[in-house]
């Protein structure tokens, strides 16, 4: 028997031996899990968990990047305040409260523990800790005059004084297939139920200080189910608080695939509310000893299940061929090539490259950067759409300015569902996409997206990262999230890469 939840704060299940949290009580659960904490002469002090607009951010100076973000999803983080006795400077200040960090200094005989509420029902959700900066000596080395050209235009080194920039993801993200919650929905027990659930999550190094959390935890009825960890390896990390050390940060991703002329439903509302004011708390929690054991690093996930979708080939390549006949007679065509965009982190944390807070929900392809040369010049993207082949759960085409990877305009894999129809038909077209997009406003073309973009002299000393300098470089990125069978991203090598066709009108390439 399952025992429904309705006005008690927990019911017992049986079957996982473990309580089932309310969230209508879980705050008091919250409350009870401090004072455990303080039992166990365990310190706390309490942090931000806040939207952070990557945006907004690099137009203010804050940040130099926008960290190849789409700006049509939220990001939630951590801001904590210095670690006790730290003197250590620690990055990226929140507006109101210069103390608190999103880029923040984390000793061995500390935690960081997220608790409260999962966001309501969306396409994808995780959450994932990420070496941030690392600490590097200055050498002083004569230089030598040789060039070499790098075999990718991305990541790239990143210096801020001392340090360097290396934004990779320590293992993998908990994602919604992932995540422990007790998977109650309206009160009734659904282990597949990840939505509006009561989570907490230990970011540790320590096993001693996450068995003490965990124990606090359960002695406070906070359910089993609810608890989870995330390793930040000490054989990865320089851990500590003085300025030697290595910098984390803490990012929750969410993403809702819907079409843009989608009505708001009540959820679309629910989730706006969310992401306005969170109902998650963050809390830094440090030990009173030196000591512990380290947590081993976390084995990795294996990508792929050995199944292809090169049984498209030749559909894609017949998609191909009808599009550059549709445009031949009035616009000149260049192909662009794709290529896998960022390594995975651990590859990037090993060289000291800026991963751009790559994780392994994703696969991750895009284009060499170019300028769109015209105002009347349009960009054809096409090929599988992933998720109709069970290659992800849902999958994104992005516009990106190169000087700030600002992702302006995105289509996702509802929004291209059907598109290839509009240049030819066959058993396999529903499988594939055809989708423009162009700096014209064209509101008369279907399967058609405007680049946002204003008049470059505006751009001169401020970057507006919502909109793209026409004059400057853009690229095109791919992302497939979440193949059902691994829980993580698709391998690159079983997918048709996406691809990019460049269309430039002939007479006034001519003229030019």
């Amino acid at each position: 028997m399952i025992t429904q939840v309705f006005n008690v704060s927990i019911s017992y299940n049986k079957y996982t031996m473990s309580y089932i949290n309310d969230l209508r009580t879980f705050k008091e659960e919250e409350k009870e899990f401090l004072k455990n904490l303080e039992a166990q002469d365990l310190s706390y002090n309490q942090g931000e968990f806040l939207k952070v607009d990557p945006f907004d951010m690099c137009n203010k100076h804050l940040m130099t990047s926008c960290f190849g973000n789409n700006n049509n999803n939220p990001y939630l983080s951590c801001a904590m305040a210095p670690a006790p006795g730290q003197t250590a400077k620690d990055y990226t200040p929140i507006e109101g409260d210069p103390d608190k960090c999103l880029s923040f200094h984390m000793g061995f005989n500390e935690a960081i523990v997220i608790i409260g509420e999962t966001p309501p029902e969306v396409t994808y959700f995780s959450y994932g800790a990420y070496l941030n900066l690392r600490y590097v000596e200055k050498q002083d080395r004569k230089p030598v005059d040789i060039k070499i050209t790098p075999i990718r235009n991305k990541p790239i080194k990143s210096i801020n004084d001392h340090h360097e920039l290396v934004y990779g993801c320590l293992g993998e993200p908990l994602n919604l297939l992932k995540i422990n919650t007790p998977g109650t929905k309206e009160g009734i027990l659904d282990h597949n139920c990840p939505f509006n659930q009561p989570f907490l999550i230990i970011f540790t190094s320590n096993e001693d200080l996450r068995k003490q959390i965990y124990e606090a935890a359960v002695k406070a009825n906070i359910s089993r189910d609810s608890i989870n960890t995330i390793v930040i390896p000490q054989d990865i990390v320089n851990l500590g608080i003085d300025e030697t050390c290595d910098t984390v940060s803490i990012l929750n991703r969410i993403s809702n695939c819907k079409k843009d002329n989608d009505k708001d439903t009540k959820n679309d509302v629910k989730l706006k509310a969310y992401i306005k004011r969170p109902p998650v708390n963050a809390y830094r929690i440090t030990a009173n000893y030196k000591g512990g054991s380290p947590i081993s690093i976390p084995n990795l996930s294996v990508r792929g299940n050995g199944k292809t979708e090169l049984q498209y080939i030749k559909p894609v390549e017949e998609l191909r061929k009808r599009i550059l006949s549709a445009y031949c007679d009035e616009y000149d065509a260049v192909e662009l090539t794709t290529d896998v965009w960022l390594q995975e982190s651990y590859i990037a944390i090993q060289q000291n490259l800026n991963d751009l807070g790559e994780g392994r929900d994703t696969s991750y392809l895009a284009t060499g950067s170019f300028i769109l040369p015209y105002e009347d010049a349009f960009l054809v993207a096409y090929g599988v759409n992933h998720a109709q082949t069970k290659k992800c759960t849902y999958s994104n085409i992005i516009v990106y300015g190169s000087k700030y990877d600002n992702g302006v305009v995105s289509a996702n894999s509802k929004e291209i569902l059907g598109s290839a129809k509009e240049y030819f038909e066959g058993s396999d077209v529903d499988k594939l996409y055809a989708y423009k997009f162009g700096f014209q406003n064209n509101k008369n073309c279907n399967n058609y997206k405007q680049i946002p973009s204003a008049d470059p002299k505006t751009f001169k000393d401020n970057p507006q990262t919502e909109n793209i300098n026409p004059a400057e470089e853009i690229y095109i990125g791919f992302r497939a999230y979440l193949e059902q069978c691994t829980k993580v991203g698709p391998s690159p090598n079983e997918l048709i890469f996406d691809r990019v066709i460049l269309f430039i009108k002939k007479d006034r390439h001519k003229n030019s």
